[in-house]
């Protein structure tokens, strides 16, 4: 298993005026107490998913339970790309088959009228090279449709868990969840704005509107945001007639039945590192101050996804930021916790479906 070594400084010795730990590029800023928080996370989660599911039913994803579709693509690094770009799976031109999963965000599977986040996880085969997490010959990226995270620190992470965790119970387990609401209202009002921002951006195909990495990742050297932009068409209009519990799958299927469609894979690059910070995600890299570099051409190809074997096979695979070449390394606490608690939701899903966890070769 590859081994990397990271150097991580502390809220208190940056706080402790030494100047050689002011903040710098691509610098991870670790939390107090943060191994302990992580874990708090990962044991929440783990708990709640197995409370949420009675004996004999399917467990879904601690998070982005509902698929959307899964489609296959190419993803085509572009030739002409400066040197300070060519890192990773971008190091030379090439052209790599892909799966991409779009799915909805909530740890519970709900109509698709019932507004959320919405996802698009890319799964990278034929990448070869040791990874961080175990081997395979696979990368992922994971993007959201909103440009930065809901949540600052691991502290507030905890608050937002266990809140989840209460309003997933079944309703028979005594928890009042309005009560839990308002509670959390009252103390983490700033996750419930962002949230709100988050839930009220159009969305009505997944094919036609843009997703970002909202966390940083590093570029070899480099600390980096990346996002997905539609080429195609960013019409997202809404659909007429009255929307079904399923009409996001309905558009995806459609739309990809009689045409390719294509997204630009761009990178923002870290040039200040107070204007675009490591360690909180709620902050945007403003195009403006990081402006995105195009590095691939992702093409999904006309498809038919009427038979419901790509939502089937979904379920079978995982999705995990630090499934990565140590090039494209997740970086901040927010990763950092993803890879104890997404490792752990995985296993717990996986090992109650009877799945065997795999890396798929090929398309």
């Amino acid at each position: 298993m590859f081994s990397i070594s990271l150097t991580l400084v502390t809220y208190s010795s940056l706080s402790n005026g030494n100047s050689q730990t002011k903040l710098e590029l691509g610098m991870e800023v670790k939390e107090p107490n943060e191994d302990a928080l992580i874990e708090s996370i990962r044991l929440i989660t783990e708990e709640r998913m197995r409370r949420s599911y009675g004996k004999g039913e399917v467990v879904q994803r601690d998070a982005h339970a509902k698929t959307h579709g899964l489609v296959r693509a190419k993803l085509k690094v572009v030739d002409d790309l400066p040197k300070e770009l060519r890192q990773g799976i971008f190091s030379e031109t090439k052209v790599y088959d892909a799966l991409i999963r779009f799915s909805a965000s909530s740890q519970i599977a709900q109509a698709d009228t019932v507004a959320q986040p919405q996802g698009m996880a890319i799964k990278v085969l034929g990448v070869e090279g040791e990874k961080l997490i175990r081997p395979t010959t696979t990368q992922d990226f994971v993007m959201i449709n909103f440009p930065t995270f809901f949540v600052k620190d691991l502290a507030s992470y905890i608050d937002f868990t266990r809140f989840g965790s209460a309003l997933t119970v079944k309703d028979d387990d005594g928890v009042d969840k309005e009560k839990e609401a308002a509670a959390f209202a009252k103390k983490q009002p700033e996750i419930l704005a962002i949230l709100e921002k988050m839930i009220a951006m159009p969305f009505w195909n997944p094919l036609e509107v843009q997703y970002w990495s909202q966390t940083p990742y590093m570029l070899g050297s480099q600390a980096i945001k990346f996002s997905a932009r539609p080429l195609t068409s960013s019409e997202n209009k809404k659909p007429e007639g009255e929307l079904g519990d399923r009409f996001l799958r309905n558009a995806l299927v459609n739309t990809i039945k009689d045409e390719p469609f294509r997204f630009e894979f761009v990178v923002q690059v870290q040039n200040d590192a107070k204007k675009q910070p490591i360690e909180d995600p709620t902050v945007e890299w403003k195009e403006s101050e990081a402006p995105p570099k195009r590095v691939a051409i992702i093409e999904i190809p006309v498809q038919d996804l009427s038979s419901n074997k790509d939502v089937d096979y979904a379920e079978k695979l995982t999705f995990a930021a630090w499934n990565s070449l140590p090039a494209h390394r997740p970086l901040g606490s927010m990763n950092r916790a993803r890879k104890s608690v997404y490792e752990g939701g995985a296993k717990v899903r996986h090992a109650r479906n009877g799945n065997t966890r795999f890396e798929p070769d090929t398309l």
